[in-house]
């Protein structure tokens, strides 16, 4: 068995250990084995370097390890090493952003089309139960009520004593702006100029009337129909399900 102090000799330099390194994998009958001190090596400037040596043997069964880097440093980083992995090309990098934001892409405007569906279908909704509230309000007070339908604003009126027609006080009665557009169809949009479109009378019953509510969304029309037949509850549908009620 050879013993060579990295320190001392001068054949036991890193291209030396190297050799011996690269031996060792080719050959499994060579192996090496590391012994250290425990002291620093007050010779060496390296503030972590300690006393070493390396011993280099024929026995078939020594396993070849890689000496420890935290012992030697000036002699562990001089070592060969295995190669990295292969790096990212450019092509294969460009080829990756560009998929990203294809998908990113689809993804904003499939969340544009279906928040634009879903305001539509919640201010369609706010108007139908806005209409089954004024019934069951028409019907306690025994009064006569009316909805009034604009191009992006409706709200309800009831008739007073004096014969007039005055807005519903109650908050949620009073006149809504939504951010929709709003096109009343059938008999209630012929109704007088002066009164409301539809009518609630105090037995439950209201004039047959059907609600488009639209919004552009995302280059997309979007519709819903709010309609009643005047005796049944109000119903909230997406457009074309429901047909809008017409004098023949």
């Amino acid at each position: 068995m050879r013993t060579f102090d990295p320190r001392t000799e001068k054949t036991c330099n890193p291209m030396v250990l190297g050799r011996f390194l690269r031996r060792g994998r080719a050959c499994p009958a060579l192996s090496w084995t590391f012994v250290a001190d425990s002291a620093r090596d007050e010779t060496s400037p390296s503030p972590t370097a300690h006393r070493c040596s390396f011993r280099v043997s024929d026995s078939a069964s020594s396993t070849v390890r890689k000496p420890p880097r935290w012992i030697w440093p000036a002699v562990a980083k001089q070592l060969p090493t295995r190669p990295s992995g292969r790096a990212f090309t450019l092509v294969e990098i460009l080829v990756v952003v560009t998929i990203v934001a294809i998908l990113a892409g689809v993804v904003v405007v499939n969340f544009v089309d279906s928040a634009g569906q879903r305001r539509v279908q919640a201010e369609a909704e706010r108007l139908a139960l806005a209409v089954e509230l004024a019934r069951g309000e028409s019907v306690r007070r025994n009064e006569v009520w009316g909805l009034t339908v604009d191009d992006q604003e409706y709200g309800f009126v009831r008739h007073d004593a004096q014969g007039r027609w005055e807005e519903a006080a109650e908050p949620e009665f009073r006149f809504h702006r939504a951010e929709v557009t709003l096109r009343i169809e059938g008999r209630a949009g012929r109704s007088a100029p002066n009164g409301p479109q539809v009518a609630i009378f105090p037995n439950g019953e209201t004039t047959p009337f059907t609600v488009l509510v639209s919004a552009d969304a995302a280059g997309q029309d979007v519709a819903w129909n709010v309609t009643t037949d005047g005796i049944g509850r109000t119903l909230v549908r997406p457009a074309g399900e429901v047909a809008a009620t017409a004098d023949p």
